[in-house]
């Protein structure tokens, strides 16, 4: 991000980007925003903005980071079109306990303020701090919703996810990992793994037990 603070958040919304689109598989994803900071005091048309992307598995993380920067760029340049009547507009239920246009917030501290979200109930949001040359994040989250394990995996998710981006900004959205090395082996190995099952002093595999049984009864159902 070459220290600029808009840029960063512009690489923190394609990272959770990818990753509600590796959780759920959807392709059009919208995340919210608080507006930067203002240095007039006063109350405000809108404090949170929407961002939508649409995205597809050929598209490269470089591709997806234009498209943000495009997609925050008119957010902005539409920051006083009322939210409401944008909810209107689409014929969208509103209460003060559900937003319906998003439920997760990006956010980075130096540029933007906490404050601006009050009108808005998000379940998650993530929240980082540019400090010196460490970023610090702050996940808050709606507890009747995860558990605390959860949010732990999807920290580690996304952490995985941005590692592998920064380190090729031209890979595919399909090639981007979102698990870890830990999990794969996990799910690869400790999961499927092969054994054997000794039968009659034989020492025979699962599924070689399953067609000698097709063999010898092929017309009865199988369980």
């Amino acid at each position: 991000s070459h220290q600029s603070d808009v840029r960063l958040l512009m690489l923190l919304v394609a990272g959770v980007t990818i990753l509600i689109n590796k959780y759920s598989g959807n392709q059009d994803i919208i995340l919210g925003m608080p507006i930067y900071k203002q240095d007039i005091e006063g109350k405000f048309v809108n404090t949170v903005l929407s961002l939508r992307c649409h995205l597809n598995k050929q598209m490269t993380f470089k591709d997806l980071l234009y498209q943000i920067k495009q997609t925050i760029s008119e957010a902005i340049e539409h920051q006083n079109y009322p939210v409401k009547s944008l909810l209107h507009d689409l014929n969208l239920p509103y209460s003060e306990t559900d937003f319906p246009l998003f439920d997760i917030v990006v956010m980075v501290e130096n540029i933007q303020s906490q404050e601006y979200l009050l009108p808005i109930c998000a379940n998650i949001n993530f929240s980082f701090l540019r400090a010196g040359e460490c970023l610090e994040s702050t996940l808050e989250y709606n507890s009747l919703f995860y558990r605390k394990e959860s949010v732990e995996r999807i920290t580690a998710h996304f952490i995985h996810i941005m590692t592998e981006a920064v380190n090729n900004v031209n890979a595919t959205l399909d090639h981007i990992e979102f698990l870890t090395a830990g999990e794969k082996e996990t799910i690869l190995q400790d999961f499927n793994h092969v054994g054997t099952i000794s039968m009659d002093g034989l020492d025979k595999a699962l599924y070689q037990l399953v067609e000698e049984q097709v063999e010898k009864t092929p017309g009865h159902t199988a369980l």
